[in-house]
């Protein structure tokens, strides 16, 4: 067979005409006859090896018993029936060919979980039991190319790799090759054209006959390519990506990016991830950890953490989930893997560890392919906290405006993560009452608050019904920010094909009351519906932390002032308050998705203004949060259906910080019946595009690139 034949002119090389002693002592092997076609031969007498985990290791031995012994394995791995077919150029070139089966073939016991470097060292358990004390390994690899034969000596300490992995179905061409790279220059901020230095093409088995030519990888060459490895193995867990070599490992490389915004608490790292490579077998094989760890790298200052992201390319390609590539920040109230959560709260801090399990909605995204750059402050306890009076740690900034607006909260770094960074696709927060889309409608990006529970709408179309609160629409007292709003509702009737109802939900209260109000009105019956449910839960979630923190300190634990003025509220609120409350928010809902929303008879759109829009600097400090009545925010809370937030416009301020005239982010909200988050999304889509206006916000002062109309 031509594939064996090819050999003799390697060994040749290796160890010329004559035959060389090997210092090990073996019996002779007995010889068995070789066919001039490619089959494998299956009269070989063959050995096993117990190994020292209690798996078995066949393998068989031929050419010159006394010679300089040689691992072969075709494949890489193969089977030890491979060796009879070199029997005669082993014999003619002085050399021992030893061939051991791959785990779970021939005599060999299977291996689950093996990585690539298992293998090498069951070879190194079979010299020491053959007595061998120095060997050679021979791997055939089908190339056209000789200069492909660059071994893993090539690469030297801080070099720069490009792991290009194929897969069975991808065709190894110039056309691929361009593309792949068009592709990452176009998406990827981590690549860069001397990653190509050395290049490692990995090939799956079934690519086996794959070859290539000048016209192939002159891609390659064009862009700096000096050193082009072939790892042809299926067993290869080394991802497409870029990397860098140290001490003989192949670390991946990341970006990083300076927070210049103060956004991030804890910058994070999976890992460590390393891959060790040995050079005398081309093999790799994967180091790493699941959990998470701290980078505390600092630049410009200590209040400048620098962020680290990974290439968006990253990955098997067979293996890429349908959140591949994307960067998220997760608000620092959710728990992550190997890091402390904070609540951005030093006491809280001090009382836990490290976790030991990633939050599940979290790791729900991990799993789909997204990678985790950090968690982000948020207000401490996820309470209503400005700038001023977050003590603990430093409140982000918002980027937009002036520089000096309130970020909002609580999910404030999160909201200013996405308001700064164009490098971060998502961020992660929570929203009880406002936490989510108040950072959304301050910093100027999207954000949707998902349903609590999902109605069975499949297979209903329903009519479009359209309301704008009046009591909501009040509140706003900026003529122009009320401007943007008509002009958007405009715009929505436009879509929707239906023209907009202002309702009063008192007066539809009046008309419609509920059996279980009595004779009160919307005010007097939910005048504290919503501090006493959401006040008293709160509160009473931080029982634990209380008790364990004065139970280790013999204190209790310092929070700041609008921290201490809700709970001091809080914990007057009785657990009886508390559960007529939740009574009359679960009446209100079912109130209000009988006569507002008309769910399973209109395809209700609530459109809301957010909060009134007038500059919010960071050195002022509020008055504290007490909610009453039906604040807009509490509105979808209660009746659970999803809301999203969209940047509509800027609104013109004359800032006493840059004496100027800047322009602030304004949003509106939409919210639609529990379980239609999609068809919001869509109708989102849909109004932005119809009515010109942008699909998307830019990072920086302004999140457009001008005035929309």
């Amino acid at each position: 067979m031509p594939i064996f034949s090819d050999l003799k002119e390697p060994l040749n090389a290796l160890f010329g005409s004559s035959a060389a002693d090997n210092s090990a002592s073996a019996p002779p092997p007995p010889m068995p006859d070789t066919s001039t076609l490619y089959t494998r031969p299956d009269n070989v007498n063959s050995d096993i090896l117990l190994l020292p985990d209690g798996r078995k290791l066949g393998y068989a031995q031929c050419g010159s018993p006394t010679g300089r012994a040689v691992f072969f394995a075709h494949g890489h791995p193969g089977s030890r029936l491979d060796a009879a077919h070199l029997h005669e150029v082993g014999l003619k070139v002085g050399a021992r060919i030893i061939a051991a089966d791959r785990p779970g073939m021939g005599l060999s016991s299977p291996h689950p979980d093996r990585t690539l470097l298992d293998y090498p060292k069951d070879l190194e358990h079979l010299a020491d039991h053959l007595k061998l004390d120095r060997y050679g390994v021979l791997e055939l690899l089908e190339l056209s190319k000789s200069h492909f034969d660059v071994d893993f000596s090539a690469i030297g300490d801080d070099d720069l790799i490009t792991v290009i992995s194929l897969n069975t179905a991808t065709k190894l061409t110039q056309e691929f090759l361009l593309a792949t790279i068009d592709e990452w220059k176009e998406i990827d901020d981590v690549f860069h054209p001397e990653f190509l230095h050395f290049t490692l093409l990995t090939i799956s088995e079934e690519a086996q006959s794959t070859r290539l030519g000048d016209d192939t990888i002159s891609p390659l060459e064009a862009l700096g390519a000096e050193y082009i490895e072939v790892l042809q193995d299926p067993t290869c867990t080394l991802p497409t990506g870029f990397y860098i070599a140290t001490e003989g490992y192949l670390f991946e490389a990341y970006r990083l990016y300076n927070d210049e915004c103060g956004a991030f608490l804890t910058p994070i790292l999976k890992g460590p991830a390393k891959y060790g490579f040995y050079q005398s077998t081309s093999g790799v094989e994967t180091y790493g950890f699941s959990n998470y760890l701290p980078l505390t790298i600092f630049s410009g200052g200590p209040s400048h953490r620098l962020i680290a992201v990974r290439s968006r390319v990253f990955g098997s390609p067979a293996r890429r989930g349908p959140l591949h590539g994307l960067r998220v920040a997760v608000k620092d109230n959710f728990h992550v893997n190997g890091l402390q959560t904070s609540l951005c709260n030093k006491a809280y801090l001090e009382i836990y560890p490290a976790r030991t399990a990633t939050a599940i909605c979290i790791q729900e995204l991990v799993d789909l392919g997204a990678h985790i750059v950090g968690t982000t402050k948020l207000a401490a306890f996820a309470a209503t906290e400005e700038p001023l009076e977050c003590t603990d740690f430093q409140a982000p900034w918002n980027p937009r405006a002036d520089g000096y607006q309130s970020p909002a909260g609580s999910s404030s770094g999160s909201g200013v993560a996405i308001a700064a960074y164009d490098w971060l696709d998502i961020a992660i927060g929570s929203d009880t009452s406002g936490s989510g889309r108040r950072p959304a409608h301050w910093n100027g990006c999207f954000a949707l608050r998902p349903s609590h529970e999902a109605l069975d709408l499949e297979g209903l179309t329903l009519p479009w019904k359209l309301v704008v609160p009046r009591e909501y629409l009040h509140a706003v007292t900026n003529s122009e920010q009320r401007d943007h709003i008509n002009k958007f509702v405009s715009d929505l009737e436009s879509v929707m094909n239906v023209r907009h109802m202002v309702i009063s939900f008192a007066e539809a209260w009046d008309q419609h009351p509920p059996q279980e109000a009595g004779q009160q009105d919307l005010d007097t019956y939910m005048r504290t519906a919503c501090r006493d449910s959401f006040f008293y839960d709160d509160y009473h979630n931080l029982d634990c932390f209380r008790d364990d923190y004065k139970r280790k300190f013999s204190k209790a634990p310092y929070v700041s002032l609008p921290v201490r003025f809700q709970w001091d509220l809080s914990c007057k609120i009785r657990r009886e308050q508390r559960d007529e409350a939740v009574e009359r928010l679960l009446v209100f809902r079912g109130w209000f998705a009988k006569h507002i929303m008309e769910i399973g008879e209109k395809n209700t759109i609530v459109v809301h203004p957010i909060e009134n829009i007038t500059p919010r600097y960071r050195d002022e400090a509020r008055t504290h949060f007490v909610p009453e009545g039906i604040p807009m925010l509490f509105l979808s809370p209660i009746i659970g259906g999803p809301e999203c937030v969209i940047p509509i416009a800027q609104v013109s301020y004359a800032s006493r910080v840059t004496q100027r005239v800047e322009l602030l982010p304004m949003g509106i909200s939409m919210l639609a019946a529990p379980g239609t988050d999609i068809q919001l999304l869509d109708l989102t889509a849909a109004c932005l595009k119809a009515s010109g206006r942008p699909i998307k916000v830019l990072a920086g002062k302004a999140m457009f690139a001008k005035q929309e109309p």
